[in-house]
């Protein structure tokens, strides 16, 4: 403590310099991305008129003001550690949740920008906090579960022990919180391509989370993996008291994806062909995801237990959160399952006013962003614009109240995966464009494959893309629309076969293309 006041105040206390230090740092991080949807009288008004006239109904102005303001929310709060729940603020010795981090959902959408926004040496916080508490998650898979590797506890703080136990909630028991993470480091490689850091940092933490899975695992009578035990966080089914199931449907997913992450990370660093096979073998042995009787995703997969809607997580749709999973691009009617789970979790929020837990209902946009729904994602974003804001710009967990950190992530996030979605060798622009923003741009923002957008402008008639892109490379564009074309590179762009509105683009590292497309 007396270290800590010594360096407080070594830094003076004159508010100018101060106030020049911090611009000249947070300022640069927050310039990253532009977000432009017009102005508007209600961008001037002072932020609790601003809040009140937000109530009665977003405007373009409005969502662009708390696009801003979200983003600086979770820079301030992003240092030594990713943001807690209360950010870097609480006002109260005693904060909900001890306002440590909670690794079922809400770190994760409070990080959720931070790569697409153009800032990745913001998320070596989220690593280098994992990379801490790696002694004690490896105690936790020996100790609770008889297993190598390591196991994320659902609530951390300045430990990783797995010791929150509750007289409700089973969180103890879920076993995909190191899959998860995995998932979100790895995504910070797809942006950056730092093989390095993939090699050192990277990798070892997802090869000790895939070791959990292989001493985990149970295999059934039909030869498929079981997960017991199981949970799908924080909800039980609707026929059923238990929390604690087999076969919850984001444990599936989560493991499905570490694994196949490994093996593609593993091709890069130079892992053994005895451990990839391992992994492709356990891959196979993967149980099916479930289709209910209403046509909607199954959250847990065994047939007899019911679903729970009016429930604010929506584990069971894990896949569609950052990329979408192959086996939801392979399979159609899977991805229309999910979206009948995406209407009937927003009817129940819709009678609620946004209802509580925002960043479920974050979660539900960046799903219906990903997979292009244009009129159900604007909803999502006017709900979380009209009913989660603090009269400071800071954000709430619930419609109204409860000072909260996550929706300051999980908004941008959402509106960044409206306006471009990316996978590697592959760019979709304005897959879920809000249909209120008829014009408008956005500057800065980074795609999967060391692609930065440098301007994305659009108008009813079309759209104009400025890429730069870091190594060469060739992508596919997919458009909203498409007559006619101009290329600044017209030898580097053509037509993609077999579509009418998907364009084959040539990058070459650290070249600029202009691309210009007519509706």
């Amino acid at each position: 403590m007396e270290d800590l006041k010594s360096h407080l105040a070594s830094k003076g206390t004159d508010y100018e310099r101060l106030l020049a230090g911090q611009k000249a740092t947070h300022g640069e991080l927050f310039k990253r991305v532009t977000l432009s949807l017009g102005d508007g009288p209600e961008a001037d008004l002072q932020s609790e008129a601003f809040v009140v006239r937000a109530r009665q109904g977003s405007t373009p102005a409005i969502i662009q003001k708390q696009f801003d303001a979200a983003r600086y929310n979770i820079i301030s709060s992003t240092g030594t550690n990713p943001p807690t729940l209360q950010g870097i603020w609480s006002g109260t010795w005693t904060p909900p949740w001890s306002s440590g981090f909670t690794h079922d959902g809400n770190v994760e959408v409070a990080v959720s920008h931070l790569l697409s926004a153009n800032t990745p040496e913001l998320m070596m916080a989220y690593l280098d906090y994992h990379e801490r508490m790696m002694p004690w998650y490896r105690v936790n898979a020996q100790r609770l579960f008889g297993t190598r590797g390591i196991h994320v506890p659902a609530h951390s703080s300045s430990h990783g022990y797995n010791i929150h136990y509750d007289q409700t909630w089973t969180l103890t028991l879920w076993s995909g919180g190191a899959g998860w993470t995995s998932g979100i480091l790895y995504d910070y490689f797809l942006y950056t391509g730092d093989k390095d850091l993939l090699k050192d940092r990277i990798y070892p933490f997802m090869k000790e989370s895939a070791w959990f899975y292989e001493d985990f695992l149970i295999k059934g009578e039909d030869g498929k993996y079981l997960f017991s035990p199981s949970y799908s966080p924080e909800n039980n089914p609707g026929n059923s008291p238990s929390q604690l199931v087999v076969n919850a449907t984001m444990d599936v997913m989560i493991a499905k994806e570490l694994l196949r992450n490994c093996i593609e990370a593993g091709k890069v660093v130079g892992e053994t062909s005895a451990q990839l096979q391992k992994w492709e073998n356990m891959l196979e042995r993967m149980p099916e995801y479930q289709i209910n009787a209403d046509g909607e995703l199954a959250e847990w997969l065994p047939e007899h237990f019911e679903e729970n809607h009016s429930h604010r997580h929506v584990s069971q749709l894990y896949s569609l959160f950052e990329r979408i999973d192959p086996d939801f691009k392979d399979n159609p009617k899977l991805t229309e399952a999910a979206l009948q789970t995406v209407e009937a979790r927003m009817e129940h929020r819709r009678r609620s006013g946004g209802g509580e837990m925002v960043f479920g209902l974050a979660q539900l946009g960046m799903v219906t962003a990903n997979t292009g729904q244009a009129g159900l994602t604007g909803e999502i974003i006017d709900l979380m614009s009209r009913y989660y804001w603090a009269p400071s710009l800071a954000t709430y967990h619930n419609s109204g109240n409860l000072f909260n950190m996550d929706m300051s992530g999980g908004f941008p996030a959402v509106i960044l995966r409206s306006l471009a979605y990316s996978e590697m060798g592959m760019v979709k622009l304005l897959p879920a464009l809000s249909p209120d923003w008829k014009s408008g741009s956005v500057e800065g923002m980074a795609l999967r494959g060391q692609i930065v957008i440098d301007r994305l402008s659009w108008t009813p008639t079309g759209l104009e893309v400025v890429l730069t892109s870091a190594i060469d490379q060739n992508i596919t564009m997919l458009l909203p629309a498409m007559q006619s074309f101009e290329s600044s590179q017209k030898r580097r762009v053509s037509i993609e076969k077999g579509t009418s509105v998907g364009l084959k683009v040539q990058l070459k590292a650290g070249d600029s293309q202009t691309i210009s497309v007519v509706y």
